[in-house]
């Protein structure tokens, strides 16, 4: 999505069902997406922003690191699912990831925070 800062060290491919390879700086996971989790970017399948952060969160990615994927991801406009994106927050609250929060909007309003999002647009569809 060209969000943030993020640069990790490996590519992380997420997969329906258990693979295994021998490449050097990739990672296969096995996750279960619904298609709406799911878009196209450059003609490559990826996950979609609001599904990327949530999950960048639960692989437990430093929390400033998140905040500029945030942050640019409003600037942008291509935050556009506040509420899909608390949705996966609560999937992720669930998995024990979402640093002492209560739930999805609890942890969507901290992540607003310490991402300095004031959008009033943004705020306004998440509420």
């Amino acid at each position: 999505h060209g969000l943030g800062v993020f640069w990790p060290d490996y590519f992380d491919f997420v997969l329906p069902t258990r693979k295994r390879t021998t490449l050097k700086g990739v990672q296969l996971r096995v996750m279960n997406l619904s298609e709406e989790e799911i878009t196209l970017v450059d003609g490559m399948a990826v996950m979609t922003v609001e599904r990327t952060i949530a999950d960048l969160i639960d692989q437990n990615v430093d929390r400033s690191l998140v905040g500029h994927v945030i942050r640019d991801a409003v600037d942008k406009f291509v935050l556009v699912h506040p509420d899909r994106l608390i949705d996966h927050l609560d999937q992720v609250v669930d998995n024990g990831n979402g640093f002492g929060c209560a739930n999805g909007r609890v942890l969507y309003d901290y992540l607003m925070a310490i991402s300095d999002v004031r959008d009033e647009r943004l705020v306004k569809w998440a509420a």
